[in-house]
Formats: structure tokens, C-alpha cells, sequence
């Protein structure tokens, strides 16, 4: 019985990076919405967490369901339950920019996610 997820944004297509575009020092993007989607035929276990390079110049912030992600590595993942085979999870995600950023920031933050 094969296990598949796929993050999507909320038209469903595959979601390979977000695009915030220009967020302004002291304040965050306006949320995107992305979904998990499980594509495979049987329920699978969701953990998820964020890798930020540096938080200097901002970070990715996301929520699913009612659980905030607050994770930073795989082995404090956030669990977001088990998601039903052709089900999905819908979610927020935003770049927030503390006020003494320095500049323009290129994407240094990665949501990573397993499932099992």
C-alpha cells in the first residue's frame, strides 16, 4: 500500500517554493494558503518543521489546522495528526521581517516535512 503526500497551494497545483513577494522590514507577508494532500491509499502520520538559515533578515511562519509550526528540527517535528488517504490539510504560510532587517532577503528558510 504505497504512502504519498504532496504539498500544494490552494488550487491544488504542486507547490515547489513560495513567493511573498516584497515584505517590508517590521512586518509580515500576507499569508498564502498551501495544503497537504494525501495521494496515496492509506493514512499517513504528519510531522513538520521549518529550517531557517538565518532569522536575522526573517523567518517562514506557518499554521495547519490549529497547530502553529514552531519545530526547527526534524527531531522536535511538529505532529499534525494522520491525514486519510485523498484528504487534505489546509494551511497558512508568511514571512515575517523584524524591524532591523537589514536588507533583501533570498529564501533561507525551508518547511520540511516526513510522513510515515
Amino acid at each position: 500500500m504505497p504512502r504519498a503526500v504532496e504539498l500544494h497551494a490552494a488550487d491544488g497545483t504542486p507547490l515547489a517554493a513560495f513567493d511573498f513577494g516584497t515584505v517590508l522590514p517590521g512586518t509580515s507577508s500576507a499569508p498564502v494558503p498551501i495544503r497537504f494532500q494525501n495521494t496515496g491509499t492509506v493514512g499517513v502520520n504528519i510531522k513538520v518543521w521549518v529550517e531557517n538559515a538565518a532569522t536575522s533578515d526573517g523567518a517562514l511562519s506557518l499554521s495547519f489546522g490549529a497547530v502553529g509550526v514552531t519545530a526547527l528540527t526534524e527531531a522536535d517535528a511538529d505532529d499534525l495528526g494522520i491525514l486519510a488517504p485523498g484528504a487534505v490539510l489546509s494551511g497558512e504560510a508568511s514571512y515575517v521581517v523584524p524591524p532591523e532587517s537589514e536588507g533583501v532577503m533570498q529564501a533561507q528558510s525551508v518547511l520540511k516535512f516526513k510522513y510515515g
